[in-house]
């Protein structure tokens, strides 16, 4: 979903964003429960884009555990695993 917003008004396109952002029950709502990102563009400045909270800790948390070349390797060689159907199944420790 994108919003553009410039000094003296909104284009028609803006105004349809701007619709479909109330009709889903504002940015919030649509942001949250759609897990959809609103982008806004601004006139002069960089873009700014608005994620929930659980979503920007998740990329946040898969950027860490990336962070490392020899645990990227790792996790994403367990990954091809499991799509292989390659993994073992274990129980939780409590």
């Amino acid at each position: 979903m994108w919003l553009t917003i410039r000094a003296g008004g909104y284009s028609w396109e803006q105004r349809r964003s701007v619709g479909l952002l109330r009709q889903k029950g504002g940015a919030p709502n649509a942001v949250v429960d759609d897990r959809e990102e609103v982008v806004i563009t601004r006139a002069g400045h960089d873009p700014v884009v608005i994620v929930s909270l659980d979503d920007c800790e998740a990329l946040k948390e898969s950027a860490y555990l990336l962070r490392s070349p020899a645990n990227a390797r790792r996790l994403l060689e367990s990954i091809g695993r499991l799509e292989n159907d390659d993994g073992v199944e274990r129980e939780l420790i409590e």
